[in-house]
């Protein structure tokens, strides 16, 4: 079986990213995991593609950690491919965050560990499973000519992200060694002075152990929303000249990605319930002392909605989401999580369903 000769130009495009000899082993997986119906093992693939016995089959294994080429090099130029081929020159590009979980089984997987699953929990409930937690940053293609009324999240960038258990498993093995036999205390007061000791000799155990481990995880510990910060640097860099807008949900819209937001990109973030929001600083006045960072304190979100302030009446019809809003709108100053960032903010209240009355931050 072959495939069509669209698909192949396609994945000639490609060819600057892979020298010749791992292009040739990129050809035949991409090959074998479009034609094949099972589940999409590297060994099937082999199979799907009709390469048993083009090589050894450990060629096609170590493809992914051996051979010459760099993952990142090839969302670049995927990046570049999708950016060309759905965005005008002039358009801003629109970038959705988020994370998802890939269960797996086995102990000995690389990176896995005990997530929180969405599908399975409930407001109730939160519920784990085993796997890979994957952190996604994907181009939205709204509403294409061959699917209209339809939103397609395509990803330009990926990093796993490892819990601090993962991070730090195996590293604090006990050291095996044989022990010394001491005598056995024959009074009472030898008996409370060993116990005295060995307690003690526990509790500095128990205290190493644990500055280790708080040292090993503070500093390869790496947390999603870090993650997502350095996907947003590089496609940023990638693309200097172009304006982008992302997207995400609050836990990637704080104060660790919008404190080092690049110049060209723009965010759009949920204010938490409680946040403080500021005026902006006033100017310093003569004399001695340090100038304010922060001006007044806004009003509360509760306080805002009560406000005599006029309301605006929307509606929303868009990504196969409707609604009817009321919004308010302000600048000033979040300044947990953007210090002296000018924000525009925007108090929505819906006035038919249930959604809940929220403030929303833009850059």
């Amino acid at each position: 079986m072959e495939l069509t000769s669209t698909f192949m130009e396609l994945l000639v495009s490609f060819h600057p990213v892979f020298t010749a000899p791992s292009y040739a082993t990129f050809r035949l997986l991409m090959t074998g995991w479009i034609i094949s119906v099972r589940h999409r093992y590297v060994t099937d693939l082999i199979i799907s593609s009709d390469s048993v016995g083009n090589g050894h089959f450990s060629d096609y294994h170590r493809f992914f950690s051996h051979a010459s080429w760099n993952i990142d090099d090839l969302w670049k130029h995927l990046a570049r491919l999708l950016i060309d081929c759905f965005f005008g020159p002039e358009s801003v590009i629109l970038l959705a965050g988020d994370d998802t979980l890939c269960r797996k089984r086995g102990l000995g997987l690389f990176g896995v560990g005990m997530h929180h699953d969405p599908l399975i929990s409930s407001r109730a409930m939160k519920l784990v499973s085993w796997g890979h937690d994957w952190v996604n940053l994907c181009l939205i293609v709204a509403n294409p000519w061959w699917a209209p009324g339809k939103v397609f999240a395509l990803p330009i960038c990926m990093r796993l992200y490892r819990n601090k258990q993962g991070v730090t498993k195996g590293k604090t093995k006990r050291k095996s060694g044989s022990k010394k036999c001491k005598a056995a205390p024959t009074t009472k007061r030898q008996e409370k002075q060993a116990k005295r000791a060995r307690r003690k000799k526990r509790k500095m155990a128990s205290r190493q152990k644990n500055n280790k481990n708080a040292k090993t995880s503070v500093s390869t510990h790496v947390t999603r929303p870090e993650l997502m910060r350095q996907m947003l640097l590089l496609v940023a860099s990638w693309f200097p000249d172009r304006r982008f807008l992302f997207v995400a949900d609050s836990l990637y819209t704080g104060e660790s990605v919008l404190k080092y937001l690049p110049e060209n990109m723009d965010m759009i973030g949920a204010v938490h319930p409680k946040g403080a929001l500021y005026e902006p600083a006033p100017k310093k006045k003569p004399g001695r002392g340090a100038p304010r960072k922060k001006g007044k304190r806004l009003p509360t979100r509760d306080r805002w909605v009560a406000s005599r302030a006029p309301w605006t009446p929307i509606s929303f019809d868009q990504f196969g989401l409707h609604g009817t809003f009321e919004t308010k709108t302000r600048t000033g100053l979040y300044y947990k999580a953007g210090k002296d960032r000018m924000l525009k903010f925007v108090l929505t209240r819906d006035t038919v369903g249930d959604r809940p009355t929220q403030i929303f931050y833009c850059t």
